[in-house]
């Protein structure tokens, strides 16, 4: 404000103009973001199975589920359960690929760990672990998760502290990018995507409905 006109200056009104544009920004960029995600999800292909996969399996398959995870994600672990459970008496293949999110501290080097788990041959066994455990995940953790699953402790210590498998890790999460993953869990049944935590009955009926 000029005292002497009593009129706002140009600084000031140029200053209440790009506040103003801020805040529209804010408020349309989110919005903007979820509608192209939605109009390039519709011509996107699902995801396909890799070499580098983990893939638990059993003979007369149904089909195959992807789930892209966070070991810190408590609905990651619901649904990690809820497709174990399902598992038990229903014959899919089971893919869990990396996505640690960055409001969760631990979830990166969770996911490194499981790899040096898979290394001896116990990503299964690790990955329940984890899941069970990921409300209290810590660099203990991850030692004590090794050696209940009866790790070769030396081995997967210093796999962990080399961060040997940081660029698999990477890698993951570069592909849930490629396909507008922006959190997690998020599953491909039989190549149908569906997004947060899921029940018994829906992982049941979209098997069953076979391929996409």
């Amino acid at each position: 404000m000029n005292p002497s006109s009593g009129k706002a200056s140009p600084v000031l009104w140029l200053c209440l103009i790009l506040s103003m544009s801020a805040n529209v920004a804010l408020l349309v960029l989110p919005r903007w973001q979820q509608l192209e995600d939605r109009l390039l999800l519709r011509f996107q292909a699902p995801p396909a199975l890799r070499a580098t996969d983990h893939v638990w399996s059993t003979p007369g398959s149904l089909g195959t589920v992807i789930m892209y995870s966070d070991y810190e994600c408590p609905y990651c672990a619901r649904t990690f359960a809820v497709i174990k459970k399902v598992k038990a008496d229903k014959n899919f293949a089971f893919v869990l690929r990396h996505f640690p999110l960055a409001l969760h501290p631990n979830a990166q080097l969770a996911a490194e760990a499981s790899e040096c788990a898979a290394e001896q041959g116990r990503f299964w066994d690790y990955s329940s672990a984890l899941f069970e455990n990921g409300n209290s995940l810590s660099d203990a953790a991850f030692e004590a998760i090794a050696a209940t699953v009866g790790l070769d402790m030396v081995n997967f210590s210093a796999c962990l502290k080399d961060h040997k498998y940081a660029a698999v890790v990477d890698a993951d999460r570069d592909d849930g990018d490629h396909m507008r993953i922006r959190g997690t869990p998020v599953t491909y049944i039989n190549g149908r995507r569906v997004e947060g935590a899921f029940s018994e009955s829906l992982l049941k009926s979209k098997l069953a409905r076979g391929g996409p």
